[in-house]
């Protein structure tokens, strides 16, 4: 039987994406903090608790980031990826409860919960599970390094258009 793994070329890209989007969301909800309190208020935190799990749940995206790209990336990748999971969670509970909120994961620009935002979600997760595999050793040559720089570039870039037609269809929607 053949053990899975991850090749360190995918496993690289797939950190460095990771890293990019979880230090970028958690930079977003600490340069607004008042605004990522306004929308966890929309979920239905209770007043008291909003500044402790604003400030809870940034840092820990912000950890989470730099752990992808360190040595102890297994922790990076179970924090993203249990991240991801209850923010899925907490969406997919607004949708069933038919409650039009702002998820929380656009800083100002608000993007109203949706069953697409739910599975984007859970796809990142998966992503992030995946990095729990064992990765081969093996050493990336400089071309490989590049390739990894743009594919990162590509993937951020993939997710802000995907956010932009999330945002575009809720307004169609709506």
């Amino acid at each position: 039987m053949t053990e899975l793994s991850l090749s360190p070329f995918l496993s690289l890209c797939l950190s460095g994406a990771l890293m990019w989007l979880f230090v970028h969301a958690a930079y977003s909800k600490l340069s607004d903090r008042f605004l990522f309190e306004h929308q966890l208020a929309g979920y239905g935190v209770p007043q008291r608790l909003l500044p402790i799990l604003a400030w809870g749940l940034a840092l820990s995206e912000a950890l989470a980031g730099v752990l992808l790209m360190s040595p102890w990336r297994a922790f990076g990748a179970m924090g993203a990826g249990l991240l991801l999971l209850i923010y899925a969670l907490a969406m997919g509970w607004q949708q069933l409860n038919g409650r039009r909120v702002d998820c929380g994961c656009g800083g100002s620009q608000s993007l109203p919960v949706s069953w697409g935002l739910v599975l984007r979600n859970l796809f990142l997760a998966c992503g992030s599970f995946l990095l729990l595999l064992p990765t081969p050793s093996g050493e990336l040559g400089r071309l490989d390094a590049l390739l990894a720089v743009f594919a990162v570039l590509l993937c951020g870039v993939l997710y802000a258009a995907i956010h932009q037609v999330l945002r575009g269809r809720s307004s169609w929607i709506h």
